[in-house]
């Protein structure tokens, strides 16, 4: 993200496609391994060469963007919205920010509310729940004086898995998030419309409680 060349590309290009969209919003979803860091020219020229220094760049450098995104976009679009959804692993450095960001109104974190996979004996690749990530993300974005976003990955969950996803939805609505959102898609379960059901229920749980 330090590249001139990506910037002069980037900005103008992002600018381009929200306009003649004519969104309301500007969602950033998982930008990914911020923690990780960039050994090329331009980040060396910035930081030097100590792994940590760059890291601590490219954490400051892809919240700013993001940031710079944001603004531009609510400069010709007065009233949208900046929201910004972090993967589990996100350090709290990065997390602090990416709320640092003025144009940036929402930030949260994603993960599933129960195993996902097709059969039980099979020890899964999972994702941190999001009952566990979230309320030390919540505490950070609160601080910060911004809205805390959730977002219920409720994809790949199998007929086994139900009874725990039927567990955790009343958990996921007492997160207390100002905006929620569930990750569903039908396919890679064998009984989507299960699922879509129980994705309902947390849905007005979730509204019952005033969020989004």
């Amino acid at each position: 993200v330090n590249n001139p060349g990506f910037q002069e590309w980037f900005f103008p290009h992002i600018a381009e496609i929200l306009q003649k969209t004519g969104v309301d919003g500007v969602v950033f979803d998982e930008p990914k391994e911020a923690h990780m860091a960039c050994y090329c020219e331009y980040c060396r020229a910035l930081a030097g060469d100590p792994a940590a220094a760059l890291v601590a760049l490219h954490e400051k450098a892809l919240a700013e963007t993001m940031g710079r995104v944001a603004g531009e976009f609510k400069a010709f679009r007065p009233g949208g919205a900046g929201l910004v959804m972090l993967m589990p692993n996100a350090t709290e450095n990065f997390i602090k920010e990416v709320c640092r960001q003025p144009a940036i109104d929402c930030v949260g974190v994603d993960g599933p509310l129960c195993l996902q996979n097709s059969r039980p004996v099979t020890p899964p690749h999972q994702k941190t729940y999001i009952l566990e990530s979230a309320p030390p993300f919540f505490k950070l974005i609160r601080a910060a004086g911004k809205q805390t976003f959730a977002l219920a990955e409720t994809f790949g969950v199998y007929a086994w898995a139900l009874d725990e996803l039927r567990r955790n939805i009343g958990k996921f609505a007492e997160l207390g998030a100002d905006v929620a959102a569930f990750n569903y898609y039908g396919h890679d379960s064998d009984d989507p419309e299960a699922v879509m059901e129980v994705v309902r229920e947390a849905a007005r749980l979730v509204r019952d409680r005033g969020t989004e």
